[in-house]
């Protein structure tokens, strides 16, 4: 693939014009801003450039907050300044300092088109413009995409780590009141607490009675002593959901689903039974109120299909024992008629037809995944060394406090407050440096499973078993829909843009069985290096 070229003073015709830019840097949290992480590193070379290039600065504008979600602040003000005429490029270090996020990227792709804006990639010496080629705005694009696909890997594996814990049986985040937190290996996440877990089951016990309502029983808790988290009143809301917690029963819900825990109930299984029933004005019955625990069947689009009328899931279900139907699950009152699942597995196989690309495309995106993934590795190496400094100030303050109590200068009641707490934390970031790892990972092996992706994807998807479907259409599509029986598929951003480029190929006189004929013959192992 050939470097992109350096911009210079000459390097577009808007170059000749006098540029006003706007310097834009981002640190991922307020706590980097505050200890300074990164700002001047990323700053200093922004006004150098600037200097080099001619360009006047009228602005430098500075996030402190995650590019996750759209929205930031600074970012949202800079977008203003150029729609408003005050600046005109954008000069900012790399691709995921501006946007990790398809809104984003579209906004400034919009101040690019209808502003005649400019942005100036110092780190990767390109310059985005109308002018663009569409084979630098692929590269482009490609980029974003692995980004976001980094930011919703760490997001994936960070919920991962949670709900494995759940499966064993382990509380996986901070104790609910009544319990602390534990987190040594080998034993349950969370332990009754010896003096509140009484409490919290003379709470229990009275509510129970059935003779008062959830605002007295909150107010009863007070004169017991129980209190929020946080140490005030507890609320109405707050005592209903400890109420309607099976934690306290010894299982463990997270996410709508419920597994059997390791750690000691506070309650009996009887009376949180007991308690749902007078909750919800029913008379005693066996078993009533307690969470069924059973795991789901296997359907390849589970929770994957939506209703193109109402928004709602399809649900799956199986008829006559052997065939498998998609319907939507009525809850806003659409009819359901089931589409069977044959259908959709078809639908889903054409639009998959529809990925075909050249050997000059695929080398372009070699290329564009090897630039990302260095960008992300980066990341993660900056996101790494921060992660580093909260784990060894959480075990600071951690043996701060063991030493204060041990020379009695933190009373035993704060000294059993705290303790919980800062374990916790730092459990969290243990967490936290374990997700960042398997993050990358992951992202850089879907990456290599692009290249696989577009070759032969729909025959391939045809053969695949349901599990194997339902991997490939998590990778390939970001929306499939089920609208007056019939299926529409949308393909996630980046296989779209393979498509577009196909396609603009064609129309510009490459001839499609040659392509087609490239293309049939390969299937891309989706481990081998780039």
């Amino acid at each position: 693939m050939a470097r992109p070229r350096k911009p210079s003073s000459t390097s577009t015709p808007s170059a000749k014009r006098r540029r006003r830019a706007i310097l834009y840097t981002r640190v991922s949290t307020e706590e980097q801003r505050e200890k300074g992480f990164s700002l001047e590193a990323q700053i200093d070379p922004l006004r150098l450039y600037c200097r080099r290039e001619g360009i006047e600065i009228v602005a430098e504008r500075v996030d402190a907050e995650s590019a996750k979600k759209a929205g930031r602040k600074e970012f949202d003000a800079m977008v203003r300044d150029i729609q408003e005429g005050r600046a005109d490029a954008i000069v900012v270090e790399k691709t995921d300092r501006i946007y990790r996020n398809f809104r984003d990227r579209v906004t400034v792709g919009d101040l690019i088109e209808d502003q005649d804006a400019e942005l100036h990639l110092v780190k990767e010496a390109e310059v985005m413009s109308r002018r663009s080629t569409s084979h630098a705005k692929f590269i482009h694009d490609i980029k974003t995409v692995m980004a976001k696909n980094f930011v919703d890997n760490l997001s994936e594996e960070i919920r991962k780590g949670m709900r494995k814990k759940a499966e064993e049986g382990l509380w996986p985040s901070v104790a609910p009141i009544g319990y602390v937190n534990v987190p040594a290996p080998g034993r349950p996440s969370i332990v009754p607490h010896p003096e509140i877990a009484p409490l919290v089951l003379r709470l229990f016990q009275s509510y129970a009675e059935g003779e008062a309502s959830l605002k007295r029983v909150a107010a009863w808790a007070q004169t017991l002593g129980l209190s929020s988290p946080r140490g005030g009143r507890l609320s109405s809301k707050q005592v209903h959901e400890m109420l309607r917690n099976p934690i306290y029963m010894g299982v463990v819900r997270w996410n709508g689903e419920s597994f059997p825990g390791v750690h000691e109930p506070i309650v009996s299984a009887a009376l949180y039974s007991k308690v749902q029933n007078v909750m919800e004005g029913r008379s005693e019955g066996h078993g009533e109120g307690v969470p069924h625990l059973r795991g789901d069947n296997v359907y390849a689009y589970r929770g994957l299909v939506t209703c193109g009328v109402c928004g709602c899931a399809c649900s799956p279900f199986t008829a006559k024992g052997i065939y498998v139907y998609y319907a939507c699950s009525g809850a806003r009152g659409c009819r359901r008629a089931g589409l069977r699942e044959e259908v959709v597995t078809e639908a889903l196989a054409l639009a998959l037809d529809a990925l075909t690309i050249d050997p000059r495309t695929l080398a372009d995106l070699r290329g564009a995944l090897r630039e990302g993934h260095e960008e992300i590795a980066a990341r993660r190496d900056e996101t790494l060394r921060l992660l580093e400094a909260r784990k060894e100030s959480a075990k600071r303050r951690l043996d701060r406090l063991y030493r204060d109590r041990v020379e009695d200068e933190v009373p035993e009641e704060t000294y059993r407050t705290l303790r919980p707490e800062y374990e916790a934390a730092l459990s969290e970031v243990d967490e936290e440096i374990r997700a960042l790892g398997a993050a990358e990972r992951e992202t850089w092996e879907e990456s290599l499973g692009l290249l696989a992706a577009v070759s032969n994807s729909g025959p391939r998807f045809r053969k695949a078993d349901p599990a194997r479907r339902r991997e490939m259409f998590k990778g390939l599509v970001s929306n499939c829909q089920i609208v007056d029986g019939k299926v529409e598929v949308t393909l996630r951003s980046w296989f779209k843009t393979l498509q577009e480029m196909a396609d603009q190929a064609a129309r510009e006189g490459v001839l499609a069985d040659q392509v087609g004929n490239w293309y049939s013959g390969r299937d891309l192992n989706p481990r081998s290096p780039l």
